[in-house]
């Protein structure tokens, strides 16, 4: 039998009920930041990168941070979330 040095989980939506604050938390970001979210604005950021997202908030939205206070600023919110308000999914906490 071989010895497990470790464990990898999909921990989005499998350990964590996380996947509905993706789709939310970019809006509250702008709203913090002043800016009013247009309709649509998750279905535009799916397919961007961190940076790419950065710069539409900047040429979109007027956000005059830099690409890198913008991506902090993301990583921040998030980060809170995770930390505070997003719930373990029923079991997850049995199973690790």
């Amino acid at each position: 039998m071989t010895d497990i040095k470790g464990v990898i989980f999909d921990f989005d939506g499998t350990l964590l009920d996380s996947m509905d604050i993706w789709f939310h938390f970019e809006i509250e970001y702008l709203k913090s930041l002043g800016a009013e979210a247009r309709p649509g604005l998750a279905d535009v950021l799916r397919a961007l990168s961190s940076v790419e997202e950065a710069v539409y908030f900047q040429e979109e939205y007027g956000v005059t941070k830099s690409i890198e206070e913008i991506i902090k600023g993301r990583n921040d919110l998030i980060g809170e979330k995770y930390r505070h308000s997003i719930p373990l999914k029923p079991g997850a906490m049995e199973v690790i």
